[in-house]
């Protein structure tokens, strides 16, 4: 059970973590 949160967060950590960067290399494109 504590598995499957800790992996379920993991994945919502990675996933937010990917959104940002997209966001911040989206910045950057309009920037450059």
């Amino acid at each position: 059970m504590l598995e499957e949160n800790a992996m379920d967060t993991l994945l919502l950590t990675r996933q937010h973590v990917a959104k940002l960067v997209e966001m911040e290399s989206g910045t950057n494109s309009w920037i450059c």
